[in-house]
């Protein structure tokens, strides 16, 4: 077999272990699907498919990338920790994914340039705020070991690539977008709070040493209502932007009551039941929204 064949069975199975497409393509394609659908809606024009298509596409690389980082910031622990993760155990070199992030890059910028200069701007200023979380703003020492502030820092990226993703469906001639779609912002924000703060939320026995996670600095109650604190503000900046929350105040009931289970008796089985109700709950929340934002929705 050639280095490039090789090569490329290496990234197949980097992606099938640490980017698995049922999951992370998933996510990507409602999360820029709801933000396209109340960008369209709130400007007045018919939903843009040809330009959401193209968004689409650029969520999935800008989520790969974000990836990448990950995998490269987290080398040295999963060393230690997890040393069977592709990077640790010499399937592709630190090197091979500078190049790879370097080039999905220069995709991103090449895929949204034809849509016009809101949209390349709005991406460009995505762009780098991602690689400053790539650089942990510098202080990567003092904010590491403070988790909660550590995420809630890199989740806020999201706020900037749902403006980008309104920017690249909307186009030059809607470049204008109202103060509600901008606090739509704020709700991407805080739903990839609740995806991250449940991912990472575990009971007893589950968890690493050495490794920190909601559930073991706050214990299960307090990682279930650290979560729910921002469901609650998602919902709150959802009523003030776009509006009508009731079909999400339901969803929110079956991931309060999976939290509910899980903080009553904290197991293995509970544990990851809460988890798998958080993730599905962003792709549910960000679903409705697109139902909502559809003439004679919900």
């Amino acid at each position: 077999m050639n280095s490039e064949a090789r090569l490329f069975r290496a990234w197949m199975t980097f992606i099938r272990e640490r980017f698995p497409p049922a999951a992370n393509v998933v996510m990507a394609v409602f999360f820029s699907l709801g933000n396209a659908a109340v960008a369209s809606r709130l400007a007045g024009i018919p939903f843009p498919v040809w330009r959401w298509n193209m968004a689409a596409v650029v969520t999935v690389l800008f989520f790969f990338r974000l990836r990448c980082f990950d995998e490269i910031k987290d080398y040295a622990t999963d060393l230690v920790l997890t040393p069977t993760r592709p990077l640790a155990r010499g399937l592709l070199t630190l090197r091979q994914v500078r190049i790879m992030f370097g080039v999905v890059t220069a995709a991103e910028f090449l895929l949204v340039a034809p849509l016009g200069f809101p949209a390349l701007a709005a991406h460009a200023a995505a762009v780098v705020y991602s690689y400053l979380m790539y650089r942990e703003f510098f202080v990567g020492a003092w904010l590491r070991p403070r988790l909660t502030l550590y995420a809630v820092a890199h989740t806020a990226v999201s706020i900037l690539l749902g403006w980008s993703i309104a920017a690249q469906v909307l186009g030059p001639a809607h470049g204008k977008f109202p103060v509600s779609g901008l606090l739509f912002g704020i709700v991407n924000w805080m739903l990839f709070n609740v995806f991250e703060f449940g991912r990472k939320t575990f009971a007893p026995e589950e968890e690493k040493p050495g490794a920190d996670s909601y559930s073991s600095l706050f214990g299960p109650s307090g990682a279930v209502a650290l979560c729910m604190s921002q469901v609650g503000i998602a919902l709150l900046a959802l009523a003030r932007g776009p509006g009508r929350v009731v079909p999400q105040l339901a969803l929110a009931a079956v991931l309060l009551a999976a939290g509910l289970v899980y903080a009553a008796r904290a197991t293995p089985a509970t544990a990851r039941a809460y988890r798998t109700v958080s993730g599905v709950y962003l792709i549910l929340f960000y679903l409705l929204v697109t139902v909502q934002a559809w003439p004679g929705g919900l």
